[in-house]
């Protein structure tokens, strides 16, 4: 019989482990990626991480792995931690959009908010197509006052998506806040097609008409809004404000009560229920409505009194 002596044994032993490490090295890498995948599902966070960072040991220059532990400490809302993997992944593969995206979450949770336009920018740069990338850059811009950027980037995301219904909301609100009332009232109708039921898009619509001294078509508007949402205070103001201006004074105290009466410390009610008041030769009433406002901190209020209460 055929025996092995031991130099022989050592070299079939060698090529075992060689194959052993060739082929079951990959096979082991994903194991601990599909094992990190699934303990995501199950929200086990801590788990994943710990079968991605076993991934990464076999393969330290997984971008994947990476990523993917990146994800799990976000979500456990460790955005340092997250940030140092994405910041990894970036650097074994610089043109990883979705790696510079997520690495950009993570700076806007920790309010790093120009950190966080610049990875969304380069994110841009690698996928001009990807709206979220636009929306997510937008939207800090907004925060940050910068309106006229962020009007750009929401241009940009409805020009590749007509019915992107958010794109229409922040830019509507930017124009709104920029006093482009043409403009937001534009986006504010665009909005409500997609979405017919929101009681804020249709007082924002009111609102800008009530600036262009639309009145009777903010009316409309303030009318449709408290249809959809009784209790919404800013649109029986507005509408009560908007009958004032249209001489129908008797309904305009009706609406600025009922304001009063959903927000009793509005001051701005009271002195638009004084001035009716006023105009309909209720001198006392008037008085009375301009003096609770002064009590709420408005200055206006004592300048009303001295004109009309004296």
């Amino acid at each position: 019989m055929y025996k092995l002596n031991d130099k022989m044994k050592k070299i079939i032993f060698v090529f075992l482990l060689f194959q052993y490490c060739v082929h079951g090295y990959t096979q082991t890498y994903i194991d601990y990626i599909t094992m990190g995948k699934k303990k995501d599902k199950e929200l086990d966070y801590q788990g994943a991480i710990k079968n991605y960072s076993r991934a990464i040991l076999l393969r330290p220059n997984s971008m994947e792995a990476y990523c993917y532990r990146g994800l799990s400490k976000g979500a456990l809302e460790d955005y340092y931690g997250s940030i140092a993997d994405f910041t990894k992944a970036i650097e074994i593969e610089p043109n990883n959009e979705y790696a510079y995206r997520f690495r950009g979450f993570d700076k806007s949770y920790l309010k790093d908010n120009y950190g966080a336009i610049a990875d969304f920018t380069m994110a841009i740069e690698l996928n001009p197509k990807r709206t979220i990338n636009y929306s997510a850059r937008g939207i800090i811009r907004f925060d940050l006052k910068d309106y006229n950027s962020a009007i750009a980037d929401f241009t940009k995301i409805i020009e590749l998506d007509r019915d992107d219904i958010d794109a229409y909301n922040y830019r509507a609100q930017s124009r709104k806040i920029l006093n482009d009332y043409y403009g937001a009232i534009s986006d504010f109708t665009k909005f409500i097609e997609l979405s017919p039921n929101n009681a804020d898009t249709y007082y924002d619509r009111g609102f800008c008409k009530f600036k262009l001294k639309d009145m009777r078509g903010a009316i409309l508007d303030f009318n449709k809004a408290i249809d959809l949402k009784p209790d919404h205070v800013y649109s029986y103001y507005f509408r009560g404000f908007s009958k004032f201006f249209v001489e129908d004074k008797y309904r305009a105290i009706t609406d600025l009560s009922k304001a009063i009466e959903l927000k009793p410390d509005y001051a701005d009610a009271y002195i638009r229920r004084g001035l009716c008041y006023i105009f309909l030769q209720d001198k006392n009433a008037g008085c009375l409505d301009f003096s609770k406002a002064g009590e709420f901190g408005n200055k206006e209020a004592f300048d009303l009194i001295k004109e009309y209460c004296y």
